[in-house]
């Protein structure tokens, strides 16, 4: 049985209308199943390529933070908007948090320093990591163990790099689900890891994508969802299951 699990993806828009309006919007979310260059633009379709250069990656991925900060924009009647990408989960910002993130922007070297060290160690292991279209819009990233292959959609990298590393940290946890189950090619079974309950991973787990999932693979997207956004963890995870 061809066994796959997939990252979903959905957007929100939210606006405030005023004097001072403020609009902001949340990033993607997930279920599990190239030469990184400046051609690769956001919604651009092209054949799956695997990652060789991992510096361009993370300087394409540097380029779509400073493009994400918080910006303010002077309107035509004098009022200013300001805008700015709100992670999932994150609470609305206050106009005055808004102006401080733009004064002190956050600084993704953490996640960019995981993201190089994850795929290095998914190389090790076999595990092909390439960009390109996933089987559906909404899946930001699969993981399909029987070709061994992780798939991140293209314009993941315009996302920036906490969504792409909390993409790719969610399909390499699913990675080490299939090594527990004895290869990178077995299909995955549960770490057994505690599982988290929000409103944003009830959501995600409750997409229609998920609809005809069996219990035990929605326990896995959960466990999935409950740690990939924990610094360094889906690595310790690889490292532990994936030591053959």
């Amino acid at each position: 049985m061809r066994f796959l699990l997939l990252s979903l993806s959905l957007s929100l828009l939210l606006s405030s209308c005023g004097k001072t309006g403020v609009t902001s919007s949340t990033r993607t979310v997930r279920k599990s199943d190239t030469n990184i260059n400046s051609s690769i633009r956001a919604n651009t379709v092209h054949q799956p390529n695997e990652i060789p250069d991992i510096s361009g990656l993370i300087s394409q991925l540097s380029s779509a933070d400073l493009r994400l900060r918080p910006r303010a924009i002077s309107m035509p009647n004098g009022s200013v908007r300001y805008t700015y990408k709100k992670r999932a989960g994150e609470a609305d910002l206050t106009l005055e948090e808004i102006k401080q993130r733009m004064q002190n922007p956050i600084n993704y070297e953490a996640e960019q320093l995981a993201i190089t060290k994850i795929l290095n160690r998914l190389n090790q292991l076999g595990v092909s990591v390439v960009i390109g279209n996933t089987h559906s819009n909404q899946a930001a990233g699969t993981w399909n163990p029987s070709t061994g292959t992780i798939k991140l959609q293209t314009s993941l990298v315009q996302k920036g790099s906490f969504d792409f590393y909390d993409t790719l940290s969610h399909e390499a946890i699913h990675v080490a689900q299939s090594c527990r189950s004895g290869s990178i090619n077995s299909n995955p079974s549960p770490l057994g890891l505690s599982l988290k309950y929000s409103l944003s991973i009830d959501t995600s787990i409750s997409h229609p994508l998920y609809s005809n999932d069996p219990k035990e693979n929605l326990q896995m997207e959960r466990e999935a969802y409950s740690h990939s956004s924990e610094p360094g963890y889906s690595l310790v995870l690889l490292d532990h299951y994936c030591n053959f």
